[in-house]
């Protein structure tokens, strides 16, 4: 047995109980009609808008054309990992909960990344300006994860020392949001619709994060025997995915994507144009991203996560389907 295989048996020994509790008696209780099309279930860690594509997909029948039935089952980012890990989902849309795994040696398959740098500094009404925010208290998600490095980039561009503001971890985008009006912290970085519902009850939008860090936060990844064993679903799952990126970007569609916004995202419909419009800068066109940011994703992820040797970028990203579909369509 390699290495490899080791990390990959031991992880799913350790995950099997965690992942039965959270995930199979959940799916247990879904009953499907799987008498017309292959079902396919993908896990996503949060509610925001960078998994927009994916909602487009199945509203906009995508998946099916494809002879896909497609379930979106909403769980933490390493309940997810465990899920695929263990064949419960075939599929994960978690960027940082998939990429730090794959770097540590599980087979895991990037296939595209959906965002890039999605979220937007949020702050209480009372902080105008990033300077304003000097010693003060940041929420983010967890502690040594992307959203504590993409603050700390944001507050030193601006000339604040990461050692003159607190950050401390509060948890996913809607508890985040709560401490926010709680004023348990004073500013936090949000993914849309989160900047939009927050703007409308006196907070303020300081900056889109794009304009200074790069901090990817969705991808479609799959185990890499289901790429060796199942190319042909892969690819119909790739393919939908493309098209449904592609039917976002397109003008004429915004009131259909506003639809899928208001419905999925909680949303109300007079709201969706603007969130959608915060999204798209941040959309990865065909889901490939540059090299250059490829590398600097891994490179970055590998400093933080403090793993010595990372695999190169082509053991775990793998864009090739998704730019066979680009030449076909």
């Amino acid at each position: 047995m390699n290495s490899a295989d080791f990390k990959t048996n031991t992880f799913r020994r350790k995950a099997t109980n965690l992942t039965a509790v959270s995930v199979v008696l959940v799916l247990s209780l879904l009953k499907y009609d799987l008498s017309f099309a292959r079902l396919i279930r993908i896990s996503h860690a949060s509610r925001s808008l960078t998994v927009l594509p994916a909602f487009v997909a199945v509203e906009e029948g995508f998946f099916k054309k494809e002879g896909l039935e497609v379930e979106l089952i909403q769980m933490r980012s390493n309940i997810g990992t465990m899920a695929l890990m263990n064949d419960e989902v075939a599929y994960t849309l978690s960027y940082a909960g998939t990429l730090e795994p794959a770097l540590k040696g599980l087979p895991i398959q990037i296939l595209m990344v959906l965002s890039d740098s999605p979220h937007y500094l949020v702050a209480r009404k009372e902080y105008a300006t990033i300077h304003d925010l000097k010693g003060k208290v940041f929420g983010v998600s967890r502690l040594g994860g992307s959203l504590e490095y993409a603050t700390g980039r944001i507050v030193e561009h601006y000339g604040i020392k990461r050692e003159e503001i607190k950050i401390i971890s509060v948890g996913d985008e809607p508890v985040r949001r709560i401490a926010l009006e709680r004023g348990l912290i004073a500013a936090t970085l949000l993914s849309p619709p989160g900047p939009v519902l927050a703007r409308k009850k006196g907070f303020n939008v300081l900056m889109w994060v794009g304009d200074i860090v790069f901090s990817p936060q969705s991808l479609l990844a799959t185990q890499k025997q289901r790429l060796e064993k199942k190319k042909d679903e892969v690819k119909a799952v790739v393919r939908a995915m493309v098209r449904a990126t592609d039917f976002i970007s397109r003008s004429e569609n915004q009131s259909r994507v506003g639809a899928v916004i208001s419905r999925y995202f909680g949303v109300k419909p007079e709201d969706a144009a603007e969130c959608l419009q915060l999204i798209l800068p941040a959309l990865v066109k065909n889901g490939i991203l540059e090299e250059k940011k490829v590398k600097a994703s891994i490179e970055e992820t590998a400093k933080r996560s403090h793993i010595q040797n990372p695999p190169r970028a082509e053991q775990i990203f793998d864009f090739s389907l998704a730019r066979e579909v680009m030449t076909r369509q």
